[in-house]
């Protein structure tokens, strides 16, 4: 366990120098450069310049999905469901291309207006979406409900992921995705159309359905959710928002919020990165919980809980690690879940006692976590490139009926803190954080008491903050 003060990372953060609105282009923002304690500054378009040669950059591909849906109740009153993480199908790429029904653990706002009737959405083309209350109490992380009520889910000759919006489905009419985005749904802050929204207590199991077996229920949601921002960008969502938080190389439905490091970067950006400067790309997915909003209100973090995230690489994104490692290339990984993804790897090799156990040999493929302290916990003796070989071992095993070939799928709750060892990231392309959060304790295990230089830096030379703000690269 770790003797941390979370006190030790706090600073002044004026509600002006938080970006409510991204830039004008997506590449335009500014880019604060910290290479080995030296710092510069310039603009994103120009990453290929200041990027380490040879780097390999590891991005994180998932999807934000439209998950705020706004009922209305037989009296008028508004309820809103904010879809937290699936409950059934527990697999995510099941979960999302499951037809007719669907069961998700949720926050639920003005609950007390809901009396277990069952809620009704008209959508275009004579669709109903209907909920009903699974669960008519608060349930906890360790509450389950049998598959058997989940109803029709995805079948042998459904698509395996669910891709991003608009594109084609095989069993599946091109549907249109252009929906009015109203403000988003925050912990305890107010909702012009839902009255008092859910606290962090009020966790529900919610059963969607629809009438429409044709469509998905990653379509279903195009139609009917609105963009969940974070909760201190203080705004209604407008329609530039479904486009702008939202990377260009989203591909795989499952986040709450965005990966937000990856939003400056353009299609023509990654291009040039590749044609002009060497840069190779990879990339793992690894679905972004409401959790990453989630503040450390304890004064030591040995007692704060770190949520679990689901994640899933392939075996083509190992090759190209395990060749950066061998090649002695420097890995950067772009976003804070990009890195505790890549460093979650180290100790997902350490949970298999043989190179050919497979971890996705059955349904429960996410037993395989990485836990919040195993990087604290012993001395770990293997080397990156070992962690690499044999979790590519593994991956040939995988046999699960949810899984690519190729593929490996595994969760983790990881806590990277000061004293921390990096395994296999050199650096970082990141956002600024937010004060006394973990993000910034994954910064500080990078920077160490340089972090505050940094973050001193960036407010007196109007960098803007957060989600929408400005970025960073950090090359240790």
């Amino acid at each position: 366990m770790l003797d941390i003060s979370i006190n030790d990372y706090n600073y002044p953060l004026p509600d002006e120098k938080i970006a409510l609105y991204p830039a004008a282009e997506r590449s335009l923002s500014k880019l604060l450069v910290w290479n080995r304690g030296v710092i510069s500054e310039t603009v994103f378009k120009n990453a290929g310049m200041v990027l380490p040669k040879n780097t390999l950059l590891v991005f994180n591909d998932t999807r934000v999905v439209p998950a705020r849906l706004v009922f209305t109740n037989n009296s008028g009153a508004r309820i809103e469901i904010f879809f937290l993480e699936p409950h059934c199908p527990k697999e995510t790429v099941s979960f999302f291309a499951a037809r007719e029904k669907v069961t998700v653990k949720c926050l639920i706002g003005n609950k007390k207006r809901w009396k277990n009737d069952t809620l009704t959405m008209q959508l275009p083309n004579d669709i109903t979406l209907s909920a009903v209350l699974t669960s008519g109490n608060n349930i906890r992380n360790s509450d389950t409900l049998s598959d058997d009520n989940c109803g029709k889910t995805a079948t042998k000759n459904d698509s395996r992921r669910t891709f991003a919006n608009s594109q084609q489905d095989d069993n599946c009419e091109k549907i249109a995705t252009k929906n009015d985005c109203r403000k988003t749904f925050a912990n305890g802050q107010q909702d012009d159309n839902c009255g008092k929204t859910a606290t962090k207590n009020d966790t529900f199991l919610v059963t969607l359905s629809w009438n429409t077996p044709a469509l998905t229920f990653s379509q279903i949601l195009e139609l009917a959710g609105k963009i969940p921002l974070p909760p201190y960008i203080n705004r209604l969502a407008d329609s530039k928002d479904r486009e702008r938080y939202q990377t260009v190389f989203a591909r795989y439905d499952g986040s709450v919020a965005a990966p937000t490091a990856g939003l400056h970067f353009t299609g023509e950006l990654l291009q040039q990165l590749q044609s002009e400067y060497g840069i190779e790309t990879a990339y793992l997915t690894l679905h972004v919980g409401a959790g990453t909003f989630k503040p450390i209100k304890t004064d030591n973090i040995n007692e704060h809980e770190m949520h679990a995230e689901k994640f899933s690489i392939t075996a083509s994104t190992l090759e190209q690690i395990k060749n950066a490692i061998r090649d002695k290339r420097p890995i950067i990984p772009v976003g804070t879940t990009s890195v505790r993804t890549l460093e979650s790897l180290y100790y997902l090799a350490d949970r298999f006692n043989s190179a050919i156990s497979p971890p996705c040999g059955n349904n429960n493929i996410y037993e395989n976590n990485v836990s919040q302290w195993m990087p604290y916990e012993k001395e770990y003796i293997h080397t990156p490139l070992e962690a690499i070989e044999k979790l590519l071992n593994i991956v040939g095993t995988n046999t699960s009926p949810d899984s690519l070939p190729g593929e490996l799928h595994a969760a983790t709750s990881l806590m990277i803190a000061p004293s921390y060892k990096f395994h296999f990231a050199a650096g970082i392309i990141t956002n600024f954080h937010q004060p006394k959060s973990t993000l910034l304790l994954l910064i500080a295990a990078m920077l160490g008491k340089e972090w505050k230089t940094v973050y001193n830096y960036a407010l007196k030379n109007n960098f803007r903050f957060l989600s929408y703000g400005d970025s960073n690269l950090y090359i240790m």
